[in-house]
């Protein structure tokens, strides 16, 4: 019985997945496109997805196991403008709603990953992520940018400055940042919201905040502790049987586990708490 439910519930998933890939394969004999379509089975497509298509070239799209597309996920691909456009989604990546692609070069991503709320990809040559990537809500990545003249008074429109971009292994974007042209971001970096990122960092572990971004030391004061609710949360996405392995690859009846029980929680050993008398003393040994 529970299987049977399963599989109705599962009906407009299948549909919407069927009419997202239709919807490709129509555009593509509609403006005579040559399309490398490898699209696993286990897709889940949300409602509102929409797909656009302009004419020549060749597209090639391959999505891996267990990704996600929520509602409101915008691919728009420009073929024929110089080279083939190509997106890599490699096993378990999620995009959040209102995740848009603009495709005319190159999009990789190694997964697993997770895009936040209305991330903006806009990829004219290349844009590789690496493995445990993701971003906060509203943040845009970009290769290009448009060219100025000399005089720094004009802007062509049809005239582009292409510098592929590429993220490193557990890269983090929070909220409403930028990463523009040109950028290469080492593992383990952290960019902070708000924050304008250009250049090259090439440091693993490096903490970037401001605009223009600059490099952030890491406070002393503030003490980076392991939250253990959230660690044994972010291991899982779902209890079902096919859920998604999280970043470091529990599953769910482990990640569960790992969660301590709530009535046992003490906010000596796992609060705020534990770290007051410590920045107190911090405080009083810097203004002494």
């Amino acid at each position: 019985m529970q299987a049977l439910v399963s599989k109705i519930f599962k009906i407009p998933v299948r549909y919407r997945r069927l009419k997202f890939i239709l919807r490709i394969k129509f555009l593509a004999l509609l403006m005579g496109v040559e399309t490398d379509l490898d699209i696993d089975k286990s897709l889940n497509v949300g409602k509102n997805c929409r797909v656009m298509l302009t004419k020549g070239g060749k597209v090639s799209i391959k999505i891996g196991y267990g990704c996600v597309m929520e509602d409101g996920f915008h691919l728009q691909i420009f073929g024929g403008v110089g080279q083939d456009p190509t997106l890599i989604v490699g096993d378990h990546v999620v995009f959040h709603r209102n995740v848009s692609i603009t495709l005319s070069g190159t999009l990789r991503m190694q997964g697993p990953n997770e895009w936040g709320i209305g991330t903006v990809f806009r990829v004219s040559q290349g844009v590789e992520c690496g493995s445990h990537c993701g971003s906060g809500e509203y943040v845009s990545i970009f290769d290009f940018t448009h060219a100025i003249d000399e005089k720094l008074e004009n802007v062509f429109q049809k005239t582009l400055i292409c510098q592929p971009v590429k993220l490193g292994d557990h890269v983090v974007l929070s909220c409403h940042s930028t990463i523009n042209p040109g950028v290469v971001l080492s593992q383990l970096t952290l960019v902070f919201p708000h924050t304008s990122v250009s250049g090259q960092w090439l440091e693993p572990g490096t903490m970037i905040s401001g605009v223009p971004g600059r490099k952030l030391n890491k406070p002393e004061i503030i003490p980076l502790f392991e939250n253990p609710f959230a660690a044994g949360m972010i291991t899982w996405q779902g209890n079902e049987p096919n859920a998604g392995p999280g970043p470091n690859f529990k599953t769910a009846e482990q990640a569960l586990k790992d969660i301590p029980d709530p009535t046992r929680y003490n906010h000596t050993e796992h609060g705020w708490s534990r770290f007051e008398k410590e920045i107190a003393e911090k405080f009083a040994a810097r203004s002494s």
